[in-house]
């Protein structure tokens, strides 16, 4: 789960970080709580946070609201050398998105680093994420087909078709 203050219009992150540490104390048994420094929390196996939210707080380093009490409740998304997003979401060219996506599915990576790769997009020249979808998903689902690669895939408008291929490159083409 991604914890962000989604007012961007505003710098308020003073505001948001006085109220984000009171909601999640109240529910710190829901999360998984990462061990090591918050620029390389390491990535937990799926036996590890089973049941648990793993939360990623994408405020500015500098508030350190990853942090309640001194101890680590969320993975940092900012300044965290374990975690390489694409996140090229707002109104990307599509030759370019799709460069990017491309890159980090199928390049090779640090070992345990926790790779998340947004299909998504919205605003641009498209000005939505249907539209985006649209364009998008098909040329993956090519990708997905034809190039083995790893990562997490975040993005709208999943069929059966993507995620069967999906499912396929996670079993070794099984």
């Amino acid at each position: 789960m991604r914890v962000q203050n989604a007012n961007e219009a505003r710098d308020d992150f003073e505001r948001y970080g006085r109220a984000l540490p009171a909601v999640v104390a109240k529910n710190l048994d829901l999360f998984w709580r990462p061990a090591g420094t918050c620029e390389e929390t390491a990535s937990p196996t799926i036996g590890r946070i089973r049941g648990r939210i793993v939360a990623f707080e994408c405020a500015p380093p500098q508030f350190g609201l990853e942090r309640i009490d001194g101890r680590q409740w969320a993975v940092p998304w900012h300044g965290n050398r374990s975690l390489l997003p694409q996140d090229d979401w707002d109104g990307p060219e599509i030759a370019m998105k799709l460069e990017e996506i491309r890159r980090l599915h199928t390049d090779a990576h640090p070992p345990g680093s926790l790779v998340l790769n947004r299909v998504s997009a919205t605003n641009g020249v498209l000005g939505n994420p249907t539209a985006y979808a649209g364009r998008l998903n098909p040329a993956v689902l090519g990708m997905l087909r034809s190039a083995p690669g790893g990562g997490v895939l975040i993005h709208d408008f999943v069929d059966e078709e993507f995620a069967d291929a999906a499912w396929a490159v996670d079993l070794g083409g099984v």
